[in-house]
């Protein structure tokens, strides 16, 4: 038996050159201590430290509790703004008090895009609850999927192009620049984070990486939009005081007892395109939301997976030292921000004769077609005429309206004491007219 070994060794040879006896120990042999290790390791040990894993995480799972119920009640969120919105929009904006409910006047989608949007975002709920009840019930075993790092990559190129699609479809929506400049920035990030993570020799370890890459899909699929609403928030302004001034003095039926008369057109038509941009408006903006939300699936699966089975995980998401592909992310983040840019100036100098347009499409526009300006909203009101004249012969603004509806893309026309005998030809390309 290889417990009856007995083995002696020498202890404190030092002693040996002052003379001293010999003084034996018996020992446990060193194979029998090896096989012990070897037996503790099969029996728990390694378990024991999975253990360890398994309690170290519990706070990285609380914080992705917190963020799938955010995602969730998010989506709830969008799915009532799409099947009511002038109420949903009323009552984070504290406007149903105004004429009767109906002061944005949001317009009804189309029955099959209306049908779209609310399978698509009853879909995503149904995806984040799937999510949510995962992460709250731990299992003791489950399946990992193999994952291959390059894998990993396209992945990532996928959700970068979806990006990019969201970024040109927000371009075309007109909205603020500062709204524009955040997105961009996050979408830069993204493919800068992900080209260092490849080409620079960082310490950071895969749940890091895990991590990083969910919290950016996070802020495109919840973070911007709840942004958006935080914007609206702060821009709106609206003198209760004097609505109810002008309610108490005007009879019953007048221009002056209205709402939109009092508020600014401007800041009505910008509130009112933000927060239109957060509904799902057609097919194409139908699978860019899905495809989003789908990759933020993703995204929590593969950090599940890595808080469950943390043995079982490569050392990094994406390949390491792949220069070409590093390059090519860099290169993707200059060219965003250098075609943000440019679409941003030369729309702007395209519209900059045209003062009446208070929002327009931020396109890149060729030298030759600089005089073309993508006008989404076009807006004249003379509220108070100081002039007979201005009264009996206001501005004509048929030529106006005709050169900035050339380009179809007008959506919004208000126009208050001004000469429209006829309305131009050229709005019949306006598919898209929402309020005349």
């Amino acid at each position: 038996m290889v417990d009856d070994v007995q083995e002696f060794t020498l202890l404190r040879r030092s002693s040996l050159a002052s003379g001293v006896g010999h003084l034996l120990v018996k020992t446990k042999p060193q194979a029998a201590e090896c096989e012990g290790t070897e037996n503790r390791v099969a029996e728990g040990v390694v378990a024991t430290d999975l253990v360890g894993h398994h309690r170290s995480f519990d706070g990285l799972r609380i914080i992705l509790v917190s963020m799938v119920t955010t995602c969730l009640g998010w989506t709830v969120w969008l799915l009532l703004l799409n099947i009511a919105p002038n109420n949903m929009v009323n009552r984070i904006m504290d406007t149903s008090n105004l004429e009767s409910g109906s002061f944005w006047q949001f317009v009804d989608l189309p029955l099959p895009i209306y049908g779209l949007a609310i399978f698509g975002l009853t879909i995503i709920g149904l995806g984040y609850s799937f999510v949510l009840i995962k992460l709250i019930w731990k299992r003791a075993h489950s399946r990992v999927l193999p994952e291959t790092r390059a894998l990993n990559l396209c992945m990532k190129l996928v959700d970068l192009m979806i990006e990019l699609v969201m970024l040109l479809q927000i371009l075309e929506d007109g909205l603020p620049i500062v709204l524009v400049a955040v997105f961009t920035v996050i979408v830069a990030a993204n493919a800068v984070w992900c080209a260092l993570v490849m080409l620079l020799p960082l310490k950071q370890t895969v749940l890091v990486e895990n991590l990083i890459d969910l919290i950016f899909d996070l802020l495109i699929a919840v973070g911007y939009p709840m942004i958006l609403v935080c914007y609206c928030l702060s821009a709106f302004k609206f003198d209760r005081a004097k609505l109810m001034i002008n309610q108490a003095v005007f009879p019953q039926g007048w221009l002056e007892q209205s709402a939109s008369t009092i508020a600014d057109p401007v800041q009505t038509v910008v509130i009112y395109k933000t927060l239109n941009s957060l509904r799902i408006s057609s097919i194409f903006n139908f699978f860019t939301r899905m495809g989003i939300n789908i990759t933020l699936w993703l995204k929590c699966q593969r950090l599940m997976n890595l808080m469950e089975n943390p043995r079982r995980q490569s050392s990094s998401v994406y390949p390491r030292h792949c220069r070409l592909a590093a390059s090519s992310l860099v290169a993707f983040a200059i060219f965003v921000i250098i075609y943000v840019e440019e679409s941003t100036r030369t729309s702007a100098v395209a519209c900059h004769p045209h003062p009446e347009c208070v929002i327009n499409a931020r396109r890149w526009l060729m030298l030759d077609s600089l005089t073309q300006c993508p006008c989404l909203a076009l807006i004249d009101n003379n509220i108070a005429p100081k002039t007979y004249s201005e009264w009996m012969d206001p501005k004509d603004i048929t030529a106006k309206v005709a050169h900035l509806a050339t380009m179809g893309l007008l959506q919004i026309v208000q126009l208050t004491n001004r000469k429209l005998e006829v309305l131009p030809e050229e709005l019949r390309g306006c598919t898209d007219m929402r309020y005349l």
